[in-house]
């Protein structure tokens, strides 16, 4: 597997700067017959990702890519963790869909609450620099922990790799991973499904909050957060 050279890195932020990460509409005012956030912190037996019988079958459409829409089931290549301590390319490289992250349970077998999809980009130097504060080193990596603890699980997916419009590489994969020492979910969308639900690849980088009972994304907002409001929030509750 070829690794990147720092570089070849840099010449990475250096487009994501010039190009620049822009705003991207995908959030709503929460409307007042949208689905209450719920609690599924009630004990279940314990599963594993992909096991269905968690919380049964996928809720059906219709779907979308704003707040107070049900998100598709979409499936992506990555790399699963819900550790706080091990690099994430740890674990197996394979596919996987929402399914299975909604089907996911902690250690005492309860069922995360919600997801934090964070649509991030190789090119993007606000995506690096969020990459870097959570990674092993960074000055936030207690929030992962913090989160996972409440039920969050948080989760990159990478549209494009070093170029605006180029799906993102195994290899571009697995040197996020180590290069920022990241420890939470990351995978890559290879065939532009977000992009063709609605994601501007521009406007990256972008966060939806879902709720993995429901699978309706409750919070959505453009560009970096470092107190990430939106999302303590919605553990809060």
């Amino acid at each position: 597997m070829r690794s990147l050279s720092s570089p070849f890195l840099a010449a990475f932020l250096l487009l994501g700067a010039l190009a620049g990460c822009q705003p991207n509409v995908i959030g709503a005012t929460p409307d007042a017959g949208a689905d209450p956030v719920v609690d599924a912190g009630q004990s279940v037996d314990a599963g594993e990702p992909g096991d269905a019988g968690i919380r049964g079958a996928y809720p059906a459409g219709p779907y979308g890519i704003t707040v107070n829409q049900r998100i598709q089931n979409f499936t992506f290549t990555g790399y699963y963790s819900d550790q706080s301590t091990a690099l994430a390319s740890t674990s197996p490289l394979r596919d996987f869909d929402l399914q299975s992250i909604r089907s996911a349970v902690d250690a005492n077998g309860k069922p995360y609450r919600y997801l934090l999809i964070a649509i991030s980009a190789v090119w993007c130097q606000p995506c690096n620099s969020e990459a870097e504060s959570l990674g092993l080193a960074g000055a936030d990596h207690a929030n992962i922990e913090r989160w996972l603890g409440r039920g969050g699980l948080f989760m990159t997916i990478l549209v494009e790799g070093g170029q605006h419009g180029v799906s993102p590489t195994q290899a571009e994969l697995n040197y996020w991973i180590t290069s920022h020492k990241v420890t939470n979910s990351v995978v890559m969308d290879t065939t532009h499904q977000l992009a063709s639900a609605g994601i501007d690849p521009y406007g990256i980088p972008a966060n939806l909050v879902v709720d993995l009972q429901t699978m309706k994304m409750v919070a959505g907002w453009s560009g970096n957060d470092p107190t990430y409001a939106r999302w303590e929030g919605v553990l809060a509750q």
